[in-house]
């Protein structure tokens, strides 16, 4: 989440970041607990009174479920009575205000207009991540506790993310339960505040990343959000752009599945083209090895 916060920092605000258990070896609510330990030390150890609750993703929807629970001394009752865990003791700073970038606030809503892979990828997500019981555990099977009370909310999502309804889905609740809430949406996949601008993307999507760090710290400073203003997107040296290349292609070590999905027997057409490809954007860091090797 480095490329979401870090222009934080550089604005004057302080940013806590909180290392939770991932799944599968944790499964819900062990993440849960971890933010809310994390909340209980911020506030001991570093006398932090009040805070913005700010994640992405999966983040986005623990951040939303940490601040339900806050604000419900009976569904902390309840986690404390199901994990065993002393709850009630801790002491949490007061949420001033939610900020959720395309988080996952609503799991069934996620497959609504998903493709089979999409679908089977998220399937295989929350099936890691869920309970063993079965219980819910996004932040919209929490909305017996949620109330006109819940903090200011900000969520943003991308229009091309496959799981952006999620986010229509949680604004629809906290609308209905008469919580000020600010939806913003963006012509962007999913994750497009977190990808370095030296990434070969499409226009709008380092668009998108660019206009939601404007909008964001308007929104923290009771600013209007832009409607209709556009950021300028700053300049990308040559060698940055040529670094996110190689990067980008060495990260997308799930296109073999997803080409296996798509294809089917005519696979290996995809899986020819893609080691073509790895090779290709694995020669330019094999040249800086060989290079520092040489020089060493």
């Amino acid at each position: 989440m480095l490329h979401s916060i870090d222009f934080l920092g550089r604005n004057g605000y302080t940013v806590y970041s909180i290392d939770y258990p991932l799944a599968p070896e944790n499964k819900h609510p062990a993440a849960l607990i971890s933010v809310l330990k994390a909340l209980a030390y911020v506030r001991q150890q570093h006398g932090v009174n009040r805070c913005v609750m700010f994640g992405d993703s999966a983040g986005g929807s623990l951040a939303a479920t940490a601040t339900a629970l806050l604000g419900s001394k009976s569904a902390l009752s309840q986690l404390e009575t199901q994990t065993g865990v002393s709850l009630s003791d801790m002491k949490f700073p007061e949420v001033d205000r939610l900020l959720c970038l395309y988080p996952i606030l609503d799991a069934q809503a996620s497959f609504e207009g998903a493709s089979l892979p999409v679908s089977i990828g998220l399937k295989f997500i929350y099936d890691c991540y869920a309970p063993a019981d079965g219980s819910g555990f996004c932040f919209c099977s929490m909305r017996d506790h949620i109330t006109s009370s819940f903090p200011k909310t900000l969520l943003m999502a991308g229009k091309s993310d496959p799981i952006y309804k999620s986010s229509l889905r949680g604004r629809e609740l906290l609308q209905d339960r008469g919580v000020q809430v600010d939806y913003k949406e963006y012509p962007a996949t999913h994750a497009f505040l977190g990808f370095p601008a030296g990434w070969v993307l499409p226009s709008e999507f380092r668009q998108s990343a660019v206009d939601s760090l404007e909008d964001i710290l308007s929104w923290l400073a009771d600013k209007p959000i832009p409607t209709h203003t556009r950021a300028k997107q700053p300049l990308v040296p040559w060698h940055d752009r040529a670094l996110g290349f190689m990067e980008a292609g060495l990260l997308s070590g799930t296109a073999p599945l997803l080409i296996y999905l798509m294809l089917g027997s005519a696979s290996w057409i995809g899986f020819t083209l893609y080691g073509l490809w790895m090779v290709a954007v694995s020669a330019g860091p094999c040249c800086f090895l060989v290079e520092a090797w040489q020089t060493a």
